[in-house]
């Protein structure tokens, strides 16, 4: 089958089978409360600035809600986890089961954690490439030195994916180990690099959308504190990068199973 096949065979799953939308709406959810209390602390902080005896106590919050920030990240690496069983019982023309899609995600909870580790190890170099970029665009006194960072995260972020594109539906459908599915996913990638690469760029585009959109609603928010429009301009918006997502965690166990 051919990509194009694939991509329109995702979005007819997600019309045929809605029930598929509910991990990843319960994970936005998740994140949508944890994001409007985080914006009502740190609104409440940047008010109390001049007040600097009310500084302390407004920030304790957001220390005490930064603490449940990786059961958050397990919630989502869970939820992820979900869609390979849920594509690979519609592949074989089975019933979706979502408490069974949830075992097997829990089963492959090393391949989450393990991709979860690396994911959180990238970001962190991420943004120390950034940091050493701006740092040496103060030293040179050359702004223009920091927009150089980006075409060489956006590199390593397209190399990472494709490292462990496959890491996830290999655990989960094959019930692998956290090594066998590494070294498969990499068997695959450099098989299919070009579709890979192709899949890769389509999610990136699909993301950098949902994250604008998120970026413009924030900007409401900082702009007129938390009114019940925003709010509801926040969880709509945070809706549709649900459906986003969830059409990005689709295909990419259906990709595998069509080239697996």
């Amino acid at each position: 089958m051919k990509l194009q096949g694939i991509l329109d065979k995702s979005f007819r799953l997600l019309r045929e089978r809605p029930r598929i939308f509910i991990p990843n709406l319960i994970s936005s959810i998740v994140y949508a409360v944890f994001e409007l209390v985080l914006i009502y602390y740190v609104l409440d902080l940047v008010y109390s600035i001049p007040n600097p005896q009310s500084v302390c106590s407004n920030i304790a919050p957001i220390i005490g809600l930064f603490l449940f920030y990786p059961l958050i990240g397990a919630i989502d690496l869970v939820t992820y986890g979900m869609y390979p069983s849920m594509v690979s019982d519609y592949h074989a023309d089975k019933k979706i089961n979502l408490l069974r899609s949830l075992k097997d995600s829990l089963k492959s909870w090393r391949i989450l954690l393990a991709v979860g580790v690396i994911f959180i190890t990238f970001i962190v170099l991420l943004f120390f490439i950034v940091f050493l970029f701006f740092i040496l665009s103060m030293i040179l006194d050359e702004k223009m030195i920091i927009f150089l960072s980006f075409p060489v995260v956006l590199s390593l972020i397209v190399v990472l994916m494709m490292a462990i594109f496959f890491v996830v539906p290999t655990g989960v459908i094959e019930k692998k180990g956290v090594l066998c599915s590494f070294s498969n996913s990499f068997r695959l990638s450099s098989r299919y690099m070009w579709e890979v690469f192709a899949l890769i760029v389509f999610f990136m585009a699909l993301v950098l959308a949902a994250i604008s959109l998120g970026t413009l609603v924030n900007v409401k928010e900082v702009g007129v504190g938390l009114t019940l429009t925003a709010v509801l301009l926040f969880i709509l918006l945070r809706l549709i990068q649900s459906v986003i997502y969830t059409y990005i965690s689709v295909v990419n166990p259906y990709f595998y199973l069509q080239r697996r």
